[in-house]
This record gives C-alpha cells, structure tokens and sequence, in this order.
C-alpha cells in the first residue's frame, strides 16, 4: 500500500523541532562513538596487561611535560637547568609509571 499523505503528526512538527531531533541524533552518535573507543582503548590496555590507571597516568605525564617542555626550553625563553631539572622529572615519572 503506497502512502500518499503524511500523516498529521509529521505535519505538525516545526522545522526547529526537526533541527532539535537532528542535533541529538548527532550528540547520541558521537557520545556512542566516543564510548566505543574508550571501550577498545580499555580492551587494548587489557590484551597488553596494562591497567587504565598506568595508560591515563602515562598519557598525563606526556601531556605535562610536552606543556612545561615549551615553558621551560632555552628556545623559548626558559633555561638549560630548569629543562634539565624537568627532563630528570620526567625520567623518573616514567620509570614508576612503567614498573
């Protein structure tokens, strides 16, 4: 049976409505798709015996010394002592991290 009409409820939905359901379709399809690479990341940690905890703590590290790395850099204006100072941090940091 072929529809010819919509029916009144399709009718009466306003084109911000549509733009509304629209936009929560997207949020739900990115909010899912952030979960499934949270989940593949925690399956991969899983497979390689490491825990979230050391994977987050690793990436936390890197993420720090990347920022006080720019800071600190004689480049930049930062001094050979304090990017020697945070290089050993960083070592130390990474070899309690990795145990």
């Amino acid at each position: 049976m072929k529809r010819t009409n919509r029916t009144s409820v399709e009718d009466e939905v306003t084109d911000e409505e549509r733009h509304g359901i629209r936009d929560f379709v997207d949020s739900e399809k990115q909010e899912r798709a952030q979960c499934a690479e949270a989940e593949a990341r925690v399956a991969d940690c899983i497979r390689s015996r490491e825990t979230p905890i050391l994977v987050a703590a690793k990436e936390i590290i890197e993420a720090g010394y990347k920022a006080l790395a720019v800071k600190r850099h004689p480049d930049h204006g930062g001094s050979q002592e304090g990017m020697v100072t945070l290089n050993e941090a960083v070592q130390l940091l990474r070899m309690r991290v990795s145990r």
